[in-house]
């Protein structure tokens, strides 16, 4: 997917309502790739408003102007590709 500039993404990014979710897709340089949960967008966000923890396919959640790891929202999504896992491996043909 295309990205929006810098300029476009933190205009945009300041009228994201607090509690916007995003999954961190990877980092480039100085900023953190993400992709707004909801609407797909993805933005380009400065690294240093981003937890330093964070890795490739975290969810952040916007929190006091920071984009924290949302660990509750990670571990649902890692208990849903858990069960696709056990879906996809029972029914694999050997």
């Amino acid at each position: 997917k295309k990205h929006l500039a810098v300029a476009d993404s933190m205009e945009k990014l300041s009228k994201a309502p607090e509690d916007t979710l995003f999954t961190l897709d990877r980092y480039e340089s100085e900023y953190a790739v993400c992709e707004n949960r909801t609407t797909g967008e993805m933005f380009d966000i400065p690294r240093l408003m981003v937890d330093p923890y964070a890795r490739d396919g975290d969810i952040l959640k916007l929190e006091n102007g920071k984009y924290r790891i949302d660990y509750n929202e990670n571990e649902k999504q890692r208990e849903i590709s858990r069960e696709l896992t056990k879906r996809v491996t029972k029914f694999r043909v050997i």
